[in-house]
This record gives C-alpha cells, structure tokens and sequence, in this order.
C-alpha cells in the first residue's frame, strides 16, 4: 500500500473504533432483552448486527477480529435449538465483553494476545444446549 491508501485505511479504522462500541451497546440490550422475553427473534437481530460487525472489520483489515465474529456468527445459528437460555445470555454477554477489550487493545496499539487467547477459549468451549 502506497502512503495515501495508508492514511486512507487509518481513517476507516478510526471509524471503525469510534463506531464499533455503539454496536456492540446495541448488541448487549438486543441480549437483555432476549433474556428477558425469551423472543428468539432477538437472536436474528444480534446475527444481523454481528454480520455487519464482521463485514467492517473485514473491511478494515481486521482479519482476526472479523474471524471471531465469523466464528460468533456460527455459533449463533447453531443456538436455534438453545433449551437453557441463561448460558446462552452468559455466553453472548462474555464474547461481547471480549470483544470490547479487544478493542480496546487494538485501538492502543497495546498487546492483544491475551484478548485473542481469551476469545478463541470462549468460542472453543461454549456449551450452548
């Protein structure tokens, strides 16, 4: 990439990280609410909101953000059949707290490894029955 393209995907990136906490503020009431109706149409909305997650940063040339959300987004259609709803709350509510510390490490050019641990071991062992 030439130094405008650079600057260019800096800029997005800076959106990206301003915007990215409102969604995912978004996320953790579409869960609340979920939890407190039980309507799994709740869930299509999370889908929705994590697929346009995954799309940014993807386009932001955040490959291994956008593959926790892929991997989210797995794991979300596989709870259709979800008979204990507080794990799933549990569930959903860690992996969106995850992914605002690694956010939060991204933006402060901090280290992420751990962030990146913490993540693959949640979606690694979620128990969603």
């Amino acid at each position: 990439m030439d130094k405008d393209e650079l600057e260019f995907l800096k800029e997005l990136r800076d959106e990206f990280y301003q915007d990215t906490p409102e969604q995912l503020d978004s996320c953790e009431e579409i869960i609340l609410t979920f939890k407190t109706t039980g309507d799994k149409s709740n869930i299509d909305k999370l889908k929705r909101t994590i697929h346009s997650l995954k799309g940014s940063a993807q386009a932001v040339d955040l490959a291994n953000m956008a593959s926790f959300f892929h991997k989210f987004e797995t794991i979300l259609a596989a709870s259709s059949g979800c008979t204990n709803i507080s794990n799933l709350v549990n569930f959903l509510l860690l992996f969106v707290e995850g992914i605002r510390n690694y956010l939060s490490s991204l933006r402060t050019a901090g280290d992420c490894t751990s962030c990146e641990t913490n993540l693959t071991t949640l979606l690694n062992i979620n128990k969603i029955e």
